[in-house]
């Protein structure tokens, strides 16, 4: 009798006599004819070894190969045996384990290739499955969110099924242009969907959609291409002086200077729509909210104008010496009621001044109309005023810089503090303590709870809103940081030694600094990929990644750099060309490709 090894003999326990003296005389029969053959001279394997243990002589049983025709199914004697000691034998597997997958590879050893093929092609076919479309679509929409525009591209040409979902999804291209911050908001991408409909009608929605991240791509790209040349306006703002304040949008672009005028353009084509004229000196703050415009002056007065009728609407009184800085809080969802509803703070627009009296005021914004009847301004004493909310009283010296959101606002002063305003209580919550001079500037960062302040001590230093402790000391500069600017990932301050630096807000390590000017930085703007810097006859573009200069971009400008300002698509500078005051706009999207 045939010898087995452990595994083999407790399986054959589980056999009948019967079954067991089968598989003895098939063993001894194929053995028979194994050993005639020269090529199993040496195999001594039996069929129940241990399936780690299988070789090509493994498995000894006399199976039998598919006929070439699958309606054959004759089969002589010992066939039949064969089946029968096989179906015994598999009955006792478990499936998926080693044995089986063993007795498999066998099996397929012993078949007609012409069977193979056929079998081949059988399993291609069942194996290709699209494993996507077998997810819910939750969870299909969530695998396709984490893709780059690269790879959505690419999917597209992968299949049918595919190029539906990425290809024509809405949803998800609109993600992707937030995700890749091709967009900043949801204004702006209402705005922009109308206007590439207006101007492709035959556009379907996930068409226009995949335009305008085509659109913002390009235009990203010519950026940082030096080779790149974009459109130049020179607007007329000879009346203007020194160029003060600068605000703009996609529609209107508003000017402020000190010879106490406010001038407004259109953004597209450059032409002069109002002259804002009333104050009785230089306006040195500014800023606007839709149609509404407030502007502080040495004059010591706070007007508020109708942007679209030229018109002065209010003009507030209570400061006693010239409003040098001032900040609008926009209504802001924080949370939602009981049924849903969303909760906003403020609930209407607010405005706070700070004067060299050092105090700051807080009012509420009065908002204008395009079709507001024209009557003369409402000229309001502090004390007599349904706009007038608090007086903030703290500061020892100027208030020189304000910046705020929702209910917070930070002011900094020439008495070398900065202080945290609450707008719920409208009262004092820290006061920020430990520059050692006074401070030119201060943002506040919403988001990570905390502001940044730069002073003539040469220092930037970041403090936690939330408790008014000092977080950091960023040093590096020489001499006055006067500027301080914040994107979601990069501090940016400019100071009067000429460089430029570039920090990580969170932990204030030092990332660059940009070299290149020769005179004290006079403005600077910046996001997440790009640095815009003026100085004296200068104006830069600088890769914020890498630190780099990409080019220069004054085109003409000799002399004084006051102030920039940038958006997706364009540079707007007010400067001096030939001892003459000029707003210089660069346009990097002349729209040929729609």
């Amino acid at each position: 009798m045939p010898s087995y090894p452990l595994e083999g003999v407790e399986l054959l326990s589980t056999f009948s006599e019967r079954q067991k003296k089968l598989i003895d005389a098939l063993i001894t029969n194929q053995s028979r004819k194994r050993s005639a053959s020269p090529q199993n001279k040496d195999s001594k394997r039996r069929l129940l070894s241990p399936a780690r243990e299988s070789t090509e002589d493994d498995f000894t049983l006399p199976l039998p190969s598919p006929s070439a025709s699958p309606g054959q199914n004759h089969y002589d004697e010992s066939d039949k045996l064969s089946w029968s000691v096989i179906n015994s034998y598999m009955s006792q597997l478990s499936p998926g384990s080693a044995n089986v997958h063993s007795l498999l590879i066998e099996l397929l050893k012993k078949t007609e290739s012409t069977v193979l093929s056929n079998l081949y092609q059988v399993l291609g076919n069942s194996l290709r499955k699209d494993l996507l479309t077998q997810f819910p679509p939750e969870i299909t929409n969530k695998i396709f969110h984490q893709l780059d525009f690269k790879t959505m591209l690419r999917i597209e040409e992968v299949c049918k099924s595919w190029n539906e979902f990425a290809g024509y999804s809405f949803l998800l291209w609109k993600s992707l242009c937030f995700k890749d911050k091709m967009i900043k908001d949801e204004t702006e991408f209402t705005n922009e969907f109308k206007w590439v409909k207006s101007k492709r009608p035959s556009l379907n929605d996930t068409q226009i959609v995949k335009l305008i991240y085509k659109r913002r791509m390009v235009v990203k790209k010519r950026w940082m291409d030096p080779n790149y040349q974009p459109d130049v306006k020179l607007l007329d703002a000879k009346d203007l002086g020194v160029i003060t304040c600068l605000q703009f949008d996609s529609d209107k672009l508003v000017a402020g200077s000190d010879q106490s005028k406010v001038i407004v353009y259109d953004t597209k084509t450059g032409e002069k729509r109002q002259e804002l004229s009333g104050h009785g000196g230089g306006v040195w703050a500014m800023k606007y909210y839709g149609n509404t415009l407030a502007t502080g002056s040495t004059d010591r007065s706070v007007r508020i104008w109708n942007i679209a009728q030229g018109r002065c609407t209010h003009i507030f009184r209570g400061h006693v010496s010239t409003v040098r800085c001032l900040e609008i809080i926009e209504p802001v969802q924080y949370g939602t009621d009981d049924e849903g509803n969303p909760i906003f703070f403020p609930n209407e627009p607010l405005l706070v001044t700070g004067s060299r009296d050092t105090t700051l005021n807080v009012w509420k914004l009065p908002l204008s109309n395009e079709n507001d009847p024209e009557t003369p301004p409402i000229e309001l004493e502090e004390n007599d005023n349904p706009y007038f909310l608090k007086k903030f009283e703290g500061h020892t010296n100027a208030v020189r810089a304000v910046s705020g959101y929702a209910d917070i606002i930070v002011s900094g002063s020439y008495d070398h503090k900065a202080i945290v305003w609450d707008l719920r209580t409208l009262s004092k919550k820290f006061e920020l303590i430990g520059h050692t001079d006074r401070i030119y500037s201060c943002v506040y960062d919403w988001k990570r709870k905390q502001c940044y302040t730069g002073s003539v001590d040469n220092t930037v230093r970041i403090w936690d809103v939330t408790n008014g402790k000092l977080k950091a000391v960023l040093e590096g500069h020489q001499i006055l940081v006067g500027l301080i600017t914040i994107s979601d990932n990069n501090l940016v301050s400019a100071a009067a030694d000429s460089t430029v630096r570039i920090w990580d807000p969170d932990s204030g390590h030092a990332r660059n600094v940009l070299r290149g000017h020769a005179s004290a930085i006079t403005c600077v703007t910046n996001d997440d990929e790009r640095v815009v810097s003026g100085s004296q006859g200068t104006l830069i573009l600088w890769d914020a990644n890498s630190g780099k200069k990409v080019r220069d971009m004054g085109t003409g400008i000799t002399g004084s750099v006051w102030q920039v300002g940038t958006d997706w698509r364009r540079t707007i500078v007010g400067a001096q060309k030939d001892d003459e005051t000029v707003i210089q706009v660069l346009d990097f999207c002349n729209d040929e490709f729609l």
